[in-house]
């Protein structure tokens, strides 16, 4: 059973059709653009974010 799975993902042959840029790789680059932006937003955070009581809502505020 594994050695058709290793088979199917692949194949000796590709067609042309396989090899268009279709809507799949248009997912695939939002995907990275939005963990692009996840990571900037988790650095932003990381270094201008306090974590105590009393200040947290000023450096909220401050990053906005």
């Amino acid at each position: 059973m594994f050695d058709h799975f290793i088979k199917h993902m692949f194949p000796k042959k590709v067609s042309s059709s396989g090899v268009r840029f279709r809507q799949t790789f248009y997912l695939g680059t939002i995907t990275g653009v939005l963990l692009m932006m996840l990571f900037l937003s988790g650095a932003l955070l990381l270094f201008y974010y306090t974590p105590d009581t009393d200040k947290a809502f000023a450096s909220v505020l401050f990053i906005e």
